[in-house]
């Protein structure tokens, strides 16, 4: 159980400051992840990351490393220039799943010089990955298909964007969600600094 009844005004916040924080990180990962990616999903990216990175400022300021700050700026930024480039978002560099890949660059390496075998082997990538499905021609390449955000959630009424289930499905969200600290949680992240509502006991006010 996540909460309860009984809980102290600091213990709710947290509750939400994290579950806030969570749909934040599913939302950059979703984006971050794709092969292909439009326009408007890399402006979507780049507010999920703003805000990702916010609320661990605000909210939760030791969590703050290098890791987080990389979400929070650099990735939003590499991908908009992956993108402008190629026309595909960060996928196109995935590592994941790649071990098959893997064995082929290394038989790849073997049949290349010594001097010039990076720039054989990323010129082979470049051609497979880039050039080839420009030009139409449909390869059997890896392609990232995990899906982080159910389609549940946008098609049955009974689930809440976040993915739980709400009290009825009239409802606009679940009771997280549509907590009224939640609501404050997220305009302080917009605004980029913690409302007067979130400190001390107004929050039950």
């Amino acid at each position: 159980m996540l909460s309860s009844e009984n809980d102290s005004h600091q213990q709710r916040k947290t509750v939400l400051i994290f579950a806030y924080l969570g749909l934040r990180l599913r939302d950059c990962v979703s984006l971050l992840s794709r092969f292909d990616i439009t326009v408007e999903q890399v402006t979507e990216l780049s507010i999920s990351a703003r805000d990702y990175y916010r609320v661990n400022a605000l909210f939760l300021p030791t969590s703050v490393n290098p890791t987080v700050w990389t979400i929070g700026h650099i990735i939003p930024a590499h991908t908009k220039e992956v993108h402008e480039k190629y026309g595909q978002g960060l996928g196109i560099i995935t590592m994941e799943g790649r071990e098959a890949k893997h064995i082929a660059l290394k038989k790849l390496s073997e049949n290349t010089f010594y001097k010039r075998r990076w720039y054989e082997i990323f010129q082979h990538e470049f051609v497979m990955l880039v050039w080839l499905p420009e030009q139409g021609f449909n390869l059997s390449t890896y392609k990232h298909t995990a899906v982080y955000i159910p389609d549940r959630v946008f098609s049955d009424p009974r689930f809440c964007y976040c993915n739980l289930e709400k009290a009825s499905p009239t409802d606009g969200k679940c009771t997280f969600c549509g907590d009224p600290v939640m609501k404050f949680i997220q305009q302080s992240v917009e605004q980029g600094k913690v409302l007067l509502q979130l400190l001390g006991d107004s929050c039950n006010r």
